[in-house]
């Protein structure tokens, strides 16, 4: 050895034998070491099989991807919707509840395969709770008629929520909160939400009352935000001349608005018979909705060093009443046809109130609007062969909205003035249409027959008790009829 060591181990590494070393404690320098090893032959042991158990954070068949909610979970979460923000390609809207996949909007969230809420399906992600949710999927190439799977060309995507097993018979929970306002008044977040799954029905209750600014409803009422379920009947609907009074808040109506709701909803799909179901949903909801806005300006003269204030404090309330009633009867008439009938009924009543204070000189809104607004469909579905669907369509809907707007502007320097507004709009839809749609290897293909009548009335007045001049008096109505292919 040329070096002095401390301590010294030699190894000996032999394919085959198992590896031996012997340690030198405090070598002497120049001196030579033999180093003698006895190898002993290692063993070699054969393996039938090797399991390799992985926690899987998502599962995939044919168009579905699966979520497994319990790997996304992390005890922060309460509702549906607070783990759908943490799922991979799905995004949930703050304002308005709609939830999208892949960049698209979901057509609908299913409750183990079953459509039980249709286009408001926000009151699963806003009041079912999460610890019942085994998993989540993604569905792409959704169809509720299963007549049309595989050969629709919608693209219309959605998600199912898979129940745990030992939560499908019966959930309910119940949560309560109370807490004191800013004025010393009680702060109150109740909610009440019974499932029952068994295999004659599946049913959806939930009751809820908060004065938190929290809507816990699939209903939006601010300016501005429609749901998707208003998007997609925007051809039915009758347009709003007067716009409701509240304002917007960029920091949301949790901490923009004070309100007083109560909200209760009743689902429920009851198969009658092998052939027959029937899909109930019946909504509530009333409300009251209050805040305030405050700005001002202060302008500054350099030259005389005049100071200018110029200030708006504006005050406002809106009181919805919402009512509605839905039915969906599906009945298969034999394996390769279907008939269904969708009926729905809405009335909604809103008292709006608004008053501006502007450097004195105070104008005072109040707006009612009412919208009664009823739905039927009838569809039949007939199937020719495995790439080929028949479809026709029955569509009628009346929407009428009459709205009155009183406005009252006073000044301490002015005349004061009174302005009376009143504006109704009603509409009328019938339509026909015949579709074929077919697929050819990977091509689909469709060819349509429609011809509807469209009619609008809308009467209107205005009323100036200071100028007469400009009172006006609106009397239009406009048909449609158009026939297409």
């Amino acid at each position: 050895m040329k070096k002095s060591y401390d301590t010294l181990k030699v190894y000996c590494n032999v394919n085959g034998f198992k590896t031996e070393s012997i340690l030198f404690v405090n070598p002497s320098k120049s001196r030579h070491l033999n180093v003698e090893f006895f190898l002993t032959k290692d063993s070699i042991y054969s393996l039938d099989t090797v399991i390799i158990n992985v926690k899987k954070k998502f599962y995939q068949k044919k168009d579905t991807i699966g979520y497994v909610a319990s790997e996304y979970i992390d005890g922060t979460e309460r509702k549906v919707k607070d783990l759908l923000k943490k799922l991979p390609e799905i995004d949930v809207n703050e304002r308005n509840g709609t939830v999208k996949y892949k960049g698209k909007e979901i057509e609908t969230i299913t409750l183990d395969g079953d459509n039980l809420f249709g286009s408001n399906y926000t009151l699963a992600t806003k009041n079912i709770n999460v610890d019942i949710i085994k998993a989540v999927e993604a569905i792409d190439n959704y169809e509720e008629n299963e007549l049309l799977k595989g050969i629709s060309s919608g693209g219309k995507v959605s998600l199912n929520l898979v129940l745990k097993e030992n939560k499908t018979d019966f959930s309910g929970t119940g949560e309560l909160g109370l807490g004191l306002l800013n004025d010393n008044e009680f702060a109150r977040g109740l909610s009440a939400s019974l499932l029952t799954i068994n295999k004659k029905q599946k049913s959806f209750f939930t009751l809820t009352s908060n004065n938190v600014g929290v809507n816990n409803s699939p209903f939006v009422f601010e300016n501005g935000i429609k749901t998707s379920e208003q998007r997609r009947e925007e051809n039915y609907l009758a347009y709003s001349v007067l716009s409701s009074l509240s304002s917007n808040s960029s920091f949301g109506t949790e901490r923009g608005n004070i309100n007083n709701q109560y909200f209760g909803n009743f689902n429920s799909l009851i198969p009658l018979n092998k052939n027959l179901k029937l899909k109930l949903n019946v909504y509530y909801l009333k409300d009251e909705v209050s805040g305030r806005n405050f700005s001002e300006q202060v302008l500054f003269d350099s030259e005389s060093g005049a100071v200018t204030s110029i200030f708006d404090n504006t005050t406002f309330t809106n009181k919805p009443k919402y009512y509605r009633g839905d039915i969906d009867i599906k009945y298969r008439l034999n394996k390769r046809s279907m008939l269904s009938f969708i009926s729905k009924i809405q009335n909604e009543n809103s008292d709006d109130y608004r008053k501006t204070n502007s450097n004195n000189d105070n104008f005072i809104i109040n707006l009612n609007s009412r919208n009664n607004f009823f739905k039927n469909l009838l569809e039949y579905t007939y199937k020719l062969n495995d790439s080929t669907v028949f479809q026709s369509h029955i569509h009628y809907s009346k929407n009428k909205l009459p709205q009155s707007m009183n406005l009252n502007m006073q000044s301490p320097v002015n005349q004061s003035e009174r302005i009376n507004q009143f504006s109704e709009f009603s509409k009328d839809y019938l339509s026909f249409d015949s579709r074929l749609i077919g697929k050819i290897g990977k091509w689909k293909y469709g060819t349509q027959l429609e011809f509807y009548i469209n009619n609008n009335d809308y009467n209107s007045s205005l009323l100036n008790t200071v100028d007469l001049s400009n009172n006006s008096v609106n009397d239009l109505d406009r048909a449609n009829v158009s026939f297409s292919n």
